[in-house]
């Protein structure tokens, strides 16, 4: 990715890139994903692309052996990568690209009417 970033630097700026609509899907094994989700989405940003709301994918083994087994409560499972919620990054990517005023989604997991942050998760 580095090489990559670093031959792209001759299009900085350029028509090529200035506010085109980018996103990053990052996979990992259990930790670590969405920090490198977003030095990607930074260096993109930094070559003049643009990034829609949702635009940053970090899905794990981890994440996905929990939804296989759904041993863990449903309220938890909320809170983690679903792959499904790739269809909400590749909606607002595609709106991004094809709509001049863009009615994005969020991910679905998020229903800010139920929200509660004392919610005890670790004891």
């Amino acid at each position: 990715m580095q090489q990559l970033f670093e031959k792209m630097t001759v299009l900085e700026g350029s028509k090529y890139l200035v506010g085109k609509p980018a996103c990053a899907i990052v996979t990992m094994h259990s930790v670590g994903g969405k920090e490198v989700c977003s030095r990607i989405l930074g260096n993109l940003v930094s070559l003049g692309c643009m990034v829609p709301p949702f635009a940053g994918f970090a899905y794990s083994y981890a994440d996905h052996i929990a939804h296989k087994s759904r041993t863990s409560g449903k309220k938890l499972l909320d809170d983690v990568w679903h792959i499904e919620d790739l269809e909400t990054l590749l909606n607002n990517l595609i709106k991004a690209s094809t709509t001049e005023k863009p009615d994005y989604q969020v991910w679905n997991f998020l229903d800010t009417s139920a929200f509660d942050p004392t919610t005890v998760w670790l004891r």
